[in-house]
């Protein structure tokens, strides 16, 4: 089945009529009764997603999910087209490999992160600092002015 994801991608591709010229893939991790974990990439339509990569791994047994998500990055790499491609992740499956994973295949990372951490911030004139990210209420780290 895993041969057929990139031309499974590129089938909904050639049918994706974007108006801003962006395609947005979903990565997701659903448990099922405890039996089975599903590792998927969709297309985000809508109020809905178009399955076109998936892995299905146990729920109960130790492993990590990192071989398999980089084997579906990898089989759906350069099947987008012209179009510029935003992944989106649940906080859950933040990994700085997957970041870098998600840029090599040229894609754009939107990933949530946890809430302790730094940025890189542009202030006036260019020039960049990192700051903390702030806290609810936005306070913390200077990001308000």
């Amino acid at each position: 089945m895993e041969q057929s994801f990139a031309a499974l991608l590129r089938w909904v591709v050639r049918l994706w009529q974007s108006v801003d010229g962006d395609l947005v893939l979903a990565l997701d991790a659903t448990t099922l009764r405890q039996t089975f974990t599903v590792l998927s990439v969709s297309v985000l339509v809508g109020r809905t997603a178009i399955p076109v990569a998936w892995a299905i791994v146990p729920a109960t047994q130790a492993g990590a999910w990192k071989p398999h998500w980089r084997r579906l990055l990898r089989s759906l790499k350069g099947s987008t087209g012209h179009y510029r491609v935003l992944v989106t992740a649940d906080r859950g499956l933040y990994a700085r490999w997957l970041f870098k994973d998600i840029v090599a295949c040229g894609w754009h990372p939107l990933l949530r992160i946890s809430a302790i951490g730094w940025c890189l911030v542009c202030e006036t004139g260019q020039r960049w600092s990192w700051r903390p990210y702030p806290d609810r209420s936005g306070a913390a780290g200077g990001m308000d002015r």
